[in-house]
């Protein structure tokens, strides 16, 4: 399920809780962001741009593959926002779901990609990460349903999220 969908069925009561990419500030949830970051470029190793960080405004001309849910909450900078703000047109040869489809074909050399650096860091053996200016923040959270009473189980699991949520943060620091 998408981010968005995860939030409709916590709505709905039908899980205890989430986690999601970039949820909707809303007054329903309980929230704890369990890792902050920012987006970044991938490139396959044989192809990286010269630059150490890649200028959302040279993207013209270059081959990119879009992922559908990448979005950031409203308090962010959405990709598409920017690009649309800079008057950015993108020539976007491919589309797909999930960033790990979007990561195998960057590894192919099918064009570079947006992704956030926690997933960059785990393929990171494999392509070429670059910084992107603007910088465009997302985060990785918790949320739960205020409404609904959580199970001791559940409970126990978010007390464990909240108390690993630091070493997220380092991990993807290195």
């Amino acid at each position: 399920l998408q981010s968005l969908d995860l939030e409709d069925q916590l709505k709905e009561l039908t899980f205890d809780m989430v986690i999601c990419f970039n949820p909707n500030d809303n007054d329903l949830f309980k929230k704890t962001v369990l890792h902050s970051g920012k987006l970044v470029l991938i490139a396959s190793k044989e192809n990286p741009p010269k630059e150490g960080i890649f200028k959302l405004s040279r993207i013209q001309n270059q081959p990119f593959i879009k992922i559908k849910n990448l979005k950031t909450n409203e308090a962010q900078n959405n990709l598409d926002d920017v690009l649309n703000k800079e008057s950015i047109a993108v020539n976007w040869v491919a589309e797909t779901e999930t960033i790990q489809v979007a990561k195998a074909m960057v590894e192919k050399g099918s064009g570079y990609s947006i992704i956030d650096d926690f997933s960059a860091k785990i393929y990171g053996d494999k392509i070429s990460i670059r910084e992107i200016e603007p910088e465009i923040g997302y985060q990785i959270c918790m949320i739960s349903n205020k409404e609904k009473p959580l199970s001791v189980k559940a409970q126990s699991f978010i007390i464990y999220l909240e108390n690993l949520a630091g070493n997220i943060n380092k991990f993807v620091e290195g």
